[in-house]
């Protein structure tokens, strides 16, 4: 297959389209399988089903193939957060961590990112987090935060993302005792820059 030079950006609430929910549910799932990824919070379908959920899907121009997506997902008052969920366990905190951030100009979590192995080399996780934060900052969400591995860490950095803690603990291992991750976190509103280019895919 071709490689995508301009790929097909939707955007969308996940309880609005719920073509779009499921596709990428099962896309996500298979990919993560691919790698030998089980467990991971952001897996569940509950998601589907959250207004407070949006999704950025990227489609192939002359396919119309799914092949990469990623969802930013915004914490309100009993809607918690992906990273709420897998930490609750062990970090009692969390949720007063979170709420901090929404009363601050409100909180969002970057989540289920994932690309089709056939498009791994073209860059698809920065446009999609750019694209993310950019989006956030059109909704009026300042805070965004993501979990980032040793692969995805100089990512996040480069775009802006800076480490931090929950407890005093910055290293967290997620989804599994195989990945040490760490909890990174953005201010959408110093990244103005990208909110024209959400503006243009809207």
């Amino acid at each position: 297959m071709a490689t995508p030079a301009n790929p097909v950006v939707k955007i969308a609430r996940a309880v609005d389209r719920y073509d779009i929910a499921h596709a990428y549910a099962v896309k996500h799932l298979a990919v993560l399988k691919s790698h030998g990824v089980a467990g991971v919070s952001s897996m569940k379908p509950d998601w589907k089903y959250n207004p407070n959920v949006y999704m950025i899907a990227m489609y192939h121009p002359d396919s119309q193939q799914l092949i990469a997506g990623l969802r930013l997902e915004i914490s309100s008052p009993g809607n918690p957060l992906p990273f709420e969920k897998a930490l609750s366990a062990s970090h009692t905190t969390v949720a007063a961590f979170v709420a901090t951030y929404r009363e601050d100009g409100g909180v969002a979590e970057l989540a289920g990112l994932w690309v089709d192995k056939a498009f791994g080399k073209l860059n698809l996780p920065t446009l999609l987090t750019n694209i993310a934060i950019g989006l956030a900052t059109r909704l009026q969400v300042k805070h965004v935060f993501a979990f980032a591995n040793d692969y995805s860490r100089p990512l996040t950095e480069r775009i802006g993302f800076i480490a931090t803690s929950i407890a005093e603990q910055q290293v967290f291992m997620y989804p599994d005792e195989r990945y040490p991750t760490q909890l990174m976190h953005i201010d959408s509103t110093q990244q103005v820059e990208k909110e024209a280019l959400v503006a243009e895919l809207f």
